[in-house]
């Protein structure tokens, strides 16, 4: 049965500033999340660490979804008629009418993973490591807010 989620929050982020870090003990993480994407927009998601998975559809039905860096907490979504949906693992998204993905058997049996985005559901994706997404007028975008950076010792 699909789950439609108007927010969730899991994990500890650590919020850059001291008011947020006040507002996610006083009044949870969500209402810090939501502060926080209201007041410098999506991409202050640059300023959180930690572990995490967040998502909300605000009042005007934009939607805000973001993992942490590393994807320690996991983020699955789909989009089905305009609508986004979105929870923790894919099989909270799936009705009767999802099919299984025969590329991510494949991937699973080649890596002994299936990588994000794909997830076993065709249609179900899960947000990757270091990256937000923002739903508008029926449409999700996807950007990264982090890459990693490796530097050659000399």
């Amino acid at each position: 049965m699909m789950n439609h989620n108007l927010s969730l929050a899991s994990g500890r982020p650590r919020f850059a500033t001291s008011e947020l870090f006040s507002m996610a003990g006083s009044q949870g993480d969500l209402a810090a999340w939501k502060n926080l994407i209201a007041q410098e927009g999506p991409e202050a998601v640059r300023n959180v660490s930690g572990e995490f998975a967040v998502g909300f559809i605000d009042a005007n039905r934009r939607g805000f979804l973001a993992v942490d860096r590393f994807a320690i907490r996991s983020l699955c979504y789909r989009v089905v008629g305009g609508e986004l949906y979105f929870a923790e693992r894919a099989d909270e998204l799936a009705d009767a009418s999802t099919e299984i993905d025969p590329q991510a058997i494949f991937d699973y049996f080649y890596f002994h993973v299936i990588p994000s985005p794909r997830t076993i559901f065709k249609g179900i994706y899960r947000l990757p490591p270091g990256h937000y997404a923002v739903f508008v007028n029926g449409a999700l975008t996807v950007l990264p807010y982090w890459v990693p950076e490796f530097l050659e010792l000399a």
